[in-house]
């Protein structure tokens, strides 16, 4: 989910109560990765970064 605004922050608080592990990630880092990128193809390629752990939060509170 993009943080475009503060609509991300209940449901992060939703999904840390499920047990889920988040990560705010900063579309800069993502950008930067080589690889082919698109709007068609934005969530595969996070979600390939994120398995590899080739991702990083960049908050928490």
């Amino acid at each position: 989910m993009e943080s475009a605004s503060t609509y991300w922050v209940p449901i992060r608080d939703i999904l840390h109560e499920m047990g889920f592990e988040i990560k705010l990630v900063n579309p800069f880092h993502i950008k930067q990765m080589p690889g082919k990128k698109s709007d068609a193809k934005d969530v595969q390629w996070t979600t390939e970064l994120l398995f590899k752990d080739m991702l990083w939060g960049s908050f928490w509170e």
